[in-house]
């Protein structure tokens, strides 16, 4: 579990390096009014790259509460430098898995806003199940949103505007807002800097807008992301010689009734001398 008092105090201060939250280091979930130091309507943008569109929804929505997710640091960078440049002040980047941080970060039915601009497509089939916008995924960003919250994505990939379009159909608990799956323009959008890019090439792009308009049952996770269940363990007692200990247990393999037990690593407490 995370550790509360990492999270920023409820006054905003700019320039603040704790404004920059670690998916790590954050309670599951996350209370957000209190990270904001108000209460608000949640949006969060997934992969929020160096931060424009983000910037411009808090700009556009200045009673929001906006969080950003981002797994890479240096866009983490770019972003943190464009808030502060541009006073953006209603804004939180979380550095962290997307998938993960919609799991842990954020309660069933909390968020108003969802937004995915432009995730790698993959293309190869070998590589499709390294795709953010499976329908696992999908359906776990439908039980995120509140009854009526929007469920936006971008892509200018024709495949992937394909696959995403049969997955949201078969999404419980969503609809198009439009009566096709996807609009080729979103007026008063702000394009991502890849987005200018890809229009400025001549490609189209997709644009899904899909609202939470039913139930969505509880998402099955994967085994990794559960709650924790118990195992074996055993407590060692005494003050023994640690550099023995190791060099006797190393690569060690024993049997105690049907427990199988191997030591695959040591690993030596950051503080004190444990290991």
């Amino acid at each position: 579990m995370g550790d509360v008092d990492r999270i920023p105090p409820p006054r905003f201060q700019l320039g603040d390096p704790r404004w920059v939250l670690e998916l790590r280091y954050l309670p599951w979930p996350v209370a957000w009014a209190a990270c904001f130091g108000r209460p608000g309507p949640l949006h969060v943008e997934l992969g929020f790259g160096d931060g424009a569109f983000l910037a411009a929804l808090a700009r556009r929505m200045p009673a929001a509460n906006l969080v950003g997710v981002e797994r890479a640091l240096e866009p983490t960078r770019w972003a943190l430098r464009r808030m502060r440049r541009e006073g953006v002040e209603n804004v939180r980047l979380v550095l962290g898995d997307a998938f993960a941080a919609l799991v842990f970060l954020f309660e069933p039915g909390s968020i108003e806003g969802l937004y995915v601009n432009f995730p790698d497509p993959w293309p190869k089939a070998r590589h499709h199940h390294r795709r953010l916008l499976t329908p696992g995924f999908l359906h776990l960003a439908a039980h995120r949103l509140q009854p009526g919250g929007l469920l936006t994505i971008a892509t200018d990939d024709h495949d992937y505007a394909l696959w995403i379009a049969e997955a949201l159909r078969d999404t419980p608990g969503l609809e198009s807002v439009f009566e096709t799956p996807w609009v080729h323009a979103l007026p008063g959008r702000e394009p991502t800097r890849y987005e200018r890019k890809a229009l400025a090439a001549g490609r189209p792009c997709f644009y899904f807008v899909w609202r939470r308009s039913g139930a969505v049952p509880a998402p099955v996770l994967p085994r990794i992301m559960r709650g924790e269940a118990s195992m074996p363990h055993r407590i060692w007692e005494g003050d023994p010689d640690l550099s023995q200990v190791a060099a006797q247990l190393r690569g060690r393999l024993w049997q105690d009734g049907e427990t199988i037990w191997r030591v695959k690593g040591l690993y030596r407490a950051v503080e004190g001398r444990g290991y």
